[in-house]
């Protein structure tokens, strides 16, 4: 015990000494992470594990003998992962166990100038970082330095934004007052596996995050059991059985689960759907864990599985604040509240974070501006609100200048709200890099993303920023790297990004190479999605995989378009755009002219985004009216200034190939190809072959002829093009070679 205190009294004094007093084997604490992350391997890990094990290092119980066991691999982990407090820890305790007081001296202050960098890194204030530690051991072996008892244990998550923190809670045993501490052991696992192929990505990150997980699972760690319910849970189709998921870790006192029940119960009550919730919390607020009476105190304030209780509410929190370090029991209780509650303000708790702020918590002051201008819609951030969320300590991670930019953005300060974005980014904040990435694009159009912004846009998805990872996943597409592409959408999707899904989806349904999904996986995913009520995208594609015949689903054109009609007449604007489309086409059935005509007209009232793309180019290309070509160019002049690919390439065709007189115009033909080259790269063959015909419309012919060379070599490479165009790709390379334009032959007649 002597130790313990001695070691938790340099750790203090460690915290107002000089950084330079500090060193963990001749280097400084910022110096030894660095080349810890540098030169560190999974195996240096895994050994560190085993070494700690054989030492007989499990909290502080060490002997002499079995430091002697584990001598040799403490010399080896001393050299390879200098960073971790548990093997300074052990090293500590094996020093004094043989009476070696310099050596035990050196490992003391190494460790506090260890713990002091990680307080450093993480921050003092609101929105802080997880204490960054090398393993989980390290959380612990903390603990023990500080002379604190062990006392319970959560993730904050089932998947990881950028980090993924596990909350230890220890109780100090002379004034039985309750620490929380957040660390993150993932971040510096990630980094050191430095060969896995998917290194830099959030797919990585989770990746890691499930290893870990299922590795304390099998050792019987209710932490990780709890996420490993969470996860599956999240995986379940309806509410009810995402919370029956839950309910079995719940009733073991898994906190991660009992939280998100609750919080579920409250956003999406249905009957039943909180029963039993408050009979698991209670065993653990008698035990008096300062978490459960948390969320035992929100379910009585809500009335969430019991009667709501206004009283009973308080008491609970009070007794919380009271053996909570520093009050902090208010400042989770009013996160609990504005998430069940977000567009209401935390007026009720005014009181109690004034006083978690006066017993010295820091994240209080901070947490009730950010929620007072949350919480008060149209309230703009003043002067001192500014001032406190822009506080250096506030912003180890930039989020208190994010708020500040949300803020001024919601209220048309564009201008400001873009500096604080900046700052925000050069902090690390996830949303704010994705947005100033998105800045760079709008004011760049049709450039190639720069790598700076790439970056920015890559630590968003590496954050969790589901947008940014969609972002990349279109970028990694229109490059054909599908693989990729889907490595960006699979966490997205996780994230509960439904477009991300359909991109998934449409993905693995074209059956590229090197995704993992298949176009089988496709229809099973659609089928998913098609059962929820806004599930009629899903709908139409099952409709073309069955006109089709794709994806195992039997080949029915007259099955697809009854599936088309019933979503049309149920009032799905693009649905009409579709079986529209098809009447005109005759496909799935007889052809019928002016009813598509009609479903097209109801569906473009209706604001469909397919219905201009697909009526305007029908118009112009198998009508013979100029007056349908005049509507058809308007209409897909509309759909090119909305940024439609598919557009500008109908556009440019007919004005360069069109058999009509009344639509060709080489002229304004060559502006659309141009456009298209500065704002659609990469070009696939086909859209090529429309740039290449429109130089040759207006008498270009040397680049008419180099760009359709490069259009049937870059076809007969990708193997992606039918026989049949290949051989018209080749036929008007031989044209342009003649100085010939190429004009599009007259219909067959019907």
């Amino acid at each position: 015990m002597k130790a313990m205190l001695r070691m938790a009294v340099v750790a203090w004094l460690a915290v107002a000494a000089p950084m330079a007093m500090a060193q963990v084997a001749g280097k400084t604490p910022e110096q030894a992470w660095a080349w810890y992350l540098a030169n560190a391997s999974g195996d240096d890990v895994s050994d560190l594990y085993s070494t700690l094990n054989d030492s007989g290092y499990v909290r502080s119980r060490v002997t002499a003998e079995s430091c002697q066991k584990g001598d040799a691999g403490l010399k080896r982990a001393a050299v390879k992962v200098p960073v971790s407090l548990a093997l300074h820890r052990a090293l500590q305790l094996c020093a004094e166990a043989r009476g070696d007081k310099a050596v035990a001296d050196a490992e003391v202050s190494a460790f506090a100038a260890l713990w002091k960098y990680a307080e450093q890194q993480a921050g003092s204030g609101a929105w802080r970082r997880p204490l960054r530690i090398a393993v989980l051991n390290d959380a612990y072996a903390a603990l023990d330095a500080m002379g604190l008892e062990f006392e319970y244990e959560f993730y904050e998550g089932f998947r990881a934004h950028g980090d993924f923190p596990i909350e230890v809670v220890a109780r100090d045993p002379e004034s039985k007052v309750e620490r929380h501490f957040r660390f993150d052991y993932l971040v510096a696992q990630t980094v050191i596996d430095r060969k896995n192929p998917n290194f830099g990505m959030a797919v990585h990150l989770n990746g890691n995050a499930r290893e870990f997980i299922d590795a304390y699972d099998k050792a019987g760690e209710l932490s990780a059991r709890d996420v490993k319910a969470v996860a599956a849970a999240m995986e379940k189709g309806q509410l009810a059985e995402r919370i029956a998921a839950m309910r079995p870790i719940a009733n073991e006192g898994g906190l991660l689960s009992l939280g998100t029940w609750l919080v579920v119960c409250g956003l999406k009550p249905y009957p039943g759907c909180a029963d039993g919730l408050v009979d698991a919390l209670l065993p653990l607020a008698e035990k008096k864990q300062g978490m459960a009476m948390v969320l035992l105190s929100t379910a009585y304030r809500n009335g969430i599985g019991i009667a709501r209780d206004e009283k009973a509410a308080n008491l609970l929190l009070d007794a919380a604040d009271n053996q909570w370090w520093q009050r902090g029991a208010t400042v989770v209780a009013v996160q609990y509240q504005a998430v069940l509650h977000p567009d209401a303000n935390t007026s009720g708790f005014e009181d109690r974070l004034a006083r978690s702020s006066a017993a010295g918590n820091r994240e209080a002051g901070p947490l009730r501006i950010a929620l007072s201008y949350e919480g008060t819609p149209g309230r703009k951030i003043d002067a001192a609100g500014i001032a406190e969320l822009s506080k250096p300590e506030n912003n180890a991670k930039g989020y208190g200048d994010r708020l500040i930019a949300m803020n001024l953005r919601m209220h048309g300060d564009k201008a400001a709200a873009a500096a604080w974005e900046d700052k925000a980014t050069a902090a690390g904040d996830g949303e704010s890099s994705r947005r100033v990435a998105e800045r760079w694009t709008t004011e760049h159009p049709g450039q190639p993303m720069d790598a700076a912004t790439l970056a920015l846009l890559k630590h968003a998805a590496l954050e969790g920023d589901h947008l940014a990872m969609r972002q990349l996943a279109f970028l990694a597409a229109g490059h054909k790297q599908w693989r990729e592409a889907e490595l960006y959408l699979l966490p997205a999707t996780i994230e509960g990004d439904v477009d991300a899904m359909y991109f998934l989806a449409r993905l693995w349904g074209q059956g590229f190479k090197g995704v993992t999904g298949t176009p089988e996986t496709a229809r099973r995913l659609y089928e998913d999605l098609a059962s929820a009520p806004e599930g009629a995208p899903a709908r139409r594609e099952l409709a073309i995989m069955t006109l089709e015949g794709r994806a195992g689903i039997p080949k029915d054109p007259a099955k697809a378009r009854a599936m088309m009609e019933r979503d049309a007449r149920a009032g799905d604007a693009d649905a009409q755009a579709l079986y529209g489309a098809w009447l005109l086409s005759g496909t799935g059935g007889a052809k019928n002219v002016p009813e598509g005509r009609l479903w097209l007209d109801k569906a473009l009232a209706a604001k469909s985004y397919l219905a201009p793309l697909e009526y305007g180019t029908w118009l112009i290309e198998q009508s013979d009216d100029p007056a349908d070509h005049a509507k058809g160019v308007r209409l897909l002049e509309q759909t090119d200034a909305a940024g439609s690919t598919s557009s500008r390439n109908s556009l440019a065709w007919a004005y360069c190939t069109s058999r009509h007189q009344d639509l060709r115009a080489a002229q304004k033909g060559l502006q659309v190809a141009k456009r298209m080259q500065a704002l659609d790269q990469p070009l696939s063959p086909g859209a090529l072959d429309t740039v290449a015909a429109c130089y040759a419309a207006a008498g270009e012919f040397d680049e008419a002829v180099r760009l359709q060379e490069t259009v049937v070599t870059q076809a007969r490479a990708d193997g992606d093009v039918s026989p049949v165009s290949l051989k018209n790709m080749t036929e008007r390379l031989a044209l342009f070679k003649k100085h010939q334009i190429y004009i599009e032959p007259a219909r067959a007649a019907p």
